[in-house]
């Protein structure tokens, strides 16, 4: 693909792609920042404190709440806050 095609292909300056090949061509380990890593490092929660949440949210779902997934991220942020405490 030439420079002009992948310009207007993915709508970036011609200038842009051609300093970002140059930096990669004269450093190899130059990082162009795209390498995404999945998933947290860690867990976040115990394994004791993960059936207590998945028994609260049953529970709810059980009594027709609708729990968002912004929901249990709040929920799942107060119980690691009692834990800790």
């Amino acid at each position: 693909m030439t420079f002009r095609n992948a310009c207007i292909e993915f709508n970036v300056p011609k200038s842009t792609l051609e300093r970002k090949i140059k930096q990669k061509n004269l450093d190899p380990s130059y990082d162009t920042g795209n390498k995404v890593a999945l998933g947290p490092i860690s867990k976040v929660l115990s394994t004791a404190e993960e059936p207590e949440l998945l028994s609260y949210l049953q529970l709810m779902e059980g009594r027709l709440f609708g729990l968002t997934s912004k929901d249990l991220r709040k929920i799942a942020y107060q119980l690691y806050m009692f834990w800790i405490i």
